[in-house]
């Protein structure tokens, strides 16, 4: 059984450790008692605290995760355009060129160059279509019974992918090219890309 002088001893020590100030002895124990179980409470209320907060945290690092695979499938869906970009600018500019060819050989002298050459700028894909079949029209209608013979770039007999027929294939058949003639050239890919699309769709276009 513990002493009376030993009891004091440890009520005071847990007064000191629980910061009370008790003057007087009565009710001592209650007091501490109340103290302890308030402490406990908060303890409790701090347990509660860290959960909500590693929840908060958890479902902020999966929304973290999630915001990364979004940023990787927009890098993936970003580089696509760039190179979907490359493709248009290629036709493109394969197309005005196309235009200002016919339009010399339907026109001959009369044909204004210059201003076509700003106006076609202007243009999106499909007016340039427009455009250019125009003036193929125009020059197979001058030239309608008569046979024509036109400057050929020298036959290229490697298997050129119809861009009509194989479009999938002749696009990768272009991205080839562009690599190997940026190597060799010092041309950037898209340069390259759109240098292959109008020397590609031209012997297209003459055979």
């Amino acid at each position: 059984m513990i002493k009376r002088k030993e009891r004091i001893q440890l009520l005071d020590k847990i007064k000191a450790l629980l910061e009370l100030q008790i003057d007087s002895e009565d009710n001592v124990e209650e007091i501490i008692l109340s103290k302890l179980q308030e402490t406990l409470q908060k303890n409790k209320d701090l347990e509660l605290q860290v959960e909500t907060l590693s929840s908060v945290i958890a479902e902020l690092k999966a929304k973290v995760e999630e915001s990364e695979k979004e940023l990787e499938q927009l890098k993936v869906e970003n580089q696509k355009l760039k190179v979907y970009e490359t493709e248009i600018e290629g036709y493109k500019a394969y197309l005005k060129e196309k235009i200002i060819n016919y339009g010399i050989k339907a026109q001959g002298n009369m044909f204004p160059v210059e201003t076509f050459k700003k106006f076609v700028e202007t243009l999106s894909v499909d007016e340039l279509k427009k455009v250019a079949e125009d003036f193929e029209k125009q020059f197979k209608a001058k030239f309608a019974g008569a046979r024509v013979t036109d400057p050929k770039v020298e036959k290229n007999e490697e298997y050129v992918p119809d861009p009509e027929v194989e479009p999938q294939e002749f696009n990768k058949f272009i991205a080839e090219k562009a690599l190997e003639y940026a190597k060799v050239s010092g041309l950037s890919i898209k340069e390259a890309t759109i240098e292959m699309y109008k020397k590609y769709l031209k012997i297209n276009d003459e055979e």
